[in-house]
This record gives structure tokens, C-alpha cells and sequence, in this order.
């Protein structure tokens, strides 16, 4: 085989060629019934079915309602204010109970309440219980309740008291406490040893 030979001159330059169609660009997409996605091209062509893309869209699942707050175990003895909900100018009731009560001979207690918004209208003892109970000198709070046995004691759990408020036209939407406060000695039993209780105290709601 001899050598290669030296390289030839370039040829001349043929003709131009025809011009290429235009491309097309994407006018609009969107997702039909039945979850095909179509495009439509600003060719003004038809548009095209690239078929089903397997997705479904749903409303947005709301957030669940908050779970309320457990009611407190009651295991020992125990005044339980009871709450409630009002419009302004309503009235309403409040009972004060009592739970796991291992005997009591009397009881004497402190009941304290926003007394712009709400007013103490009656205190109703539980006169199924015995003894002898005292109204106090003024509604207003803090009020005093006061019931004394000298007899025996009473036991077990009963409505000790029920408090009936009336609701100022004027009151604003919130949570109105009605809370219980008493002195370790103003609570015993025919003994005259001190009983201890716990407290759950209660509100008014104002829509």
C-alpha cells in the first residue's frame, strides 16, 4: 500500500435549503374530570389528551377540634362549684356540692364572684341535710355561707348550697369565676376535728 496522499481543496458550497416549520410553545394545560391533563399550543391547534396522571384533588382536610380538657379526678373529699353558660341579661344557677365528704357537722365558706358583671340574686341551702343554716349579711362578694349541725354529721356527697345569679346587660363575652375559698377551722366534723377539702371551682360563661 503506498502513502496517503495529500489533502484535496475544499469543494464549493452547495445551496441554502428550505427554512424549517416554526416550532410551538404551550398556550395552556389543565386537568379535566376525569384526571386527564390536556395541552393546548399557540399553533392554534386542537388540543391534546396526554392521558390520565393518576392524581386526585380533594378540599383540604381541616385541623380537628382541640379535645377539651379532662375533668380532674376527685378521690378525696371535695366542694365542686358547678359551671354554666349565659347571655347577658340571663339568670342562671350555680351549685356548690360536695364529693367524698366523710362527715361534716359544719361548714363555713367564702364565695367570691365579678360582681359588675354578675349579681347574687338568692343562696338556697339544702335543707335535706340537717341543721341550721345563715344568709348572709350582703350578696356582694366575697359572700359567706354558713351551716352548722349540732347534732350529727352529714355524710356522703350532696348540693350543699345553690347560688342564683342574674347577668348584667352590660357584661362582656368572657369567663366570669365563681370561686370557693375557707379557713381550716370553720371546717369539722361532730368531733369537732378539722375536715380538709379540696376545691374545683366553677365560672359563668358569657356568649
Amino acid at each position: 500500500q503506498g502513502e496517503k496522499g495529500d489533502k484535496g481543496d475544499t469543494g464549493a458550497q452547495g445551496p441554502q435549503g428550505e427554512k424549517g416549520d416554526a416550532g410551538r410553545g404551550i398556550k395552556r394545560t389543565w386537568i379535566d374530570a376525569d384526571l386527564h391533563l390536556w395541552v393546548e399550543y399557540d399553533d392554534g391547534s386542537a388540543p391534546v389528551d396526554l392521558g390520565y396522571i393518576g392524581i386526585e384533588t380533594t378540599e383540604p382536610t381541616p385541623d380537628p377540634e382541640p379535645e377539651p380538657d379532662p375533668e380532674p379526678e376527685i378521690t378525696g373529699p371535695t366542694i365542686i362549684v358547678s359551671s354554666t353558660t349565659a347571655n347577658a341579661g340571663d339568670t342562671v344557677e350555680v351549685t356548690i356540692a360536695l364529693k367524698n365528704n366523710p362527715g361534716i357537722s359544719s361548714m363555713k365558706m367564702k364565695v367570691a364572684f365579678n360582681d359588675t358583671a354578675l349579681t347574687l340574686n338568692n343562696i338556697s341551702y339544702n335543707g335535706s341535710i340537717g341543721g341550721m343554716s345563715q344568709q348572709p349579711q350582703t350578696k356582694s362578694s366575697p359572700t359567706t355561707l354558713n351551716w352548722f349541725n349540732g347534732a350529727a354529721n352529714s355524710t356522703g356527697d350532696f348540693v350543699y348550697a345553690t347560688l342564683q345569679f342574674s347577668v348584667s346587660n352590660t357584661a362582656a363575652a368572657g369567663n366570669y369565676s365563681v370561686t370557693i375559698t375557707y379557713d381550716a377551722d370553720d371546717v369539722y366534723n361532730i368531733n369537732y376535728d378539722n375536715v380538709t377539702f379540696d376545691i374545683v371551682n366553677g365560672k359563668i360563661t358569657v356568649s
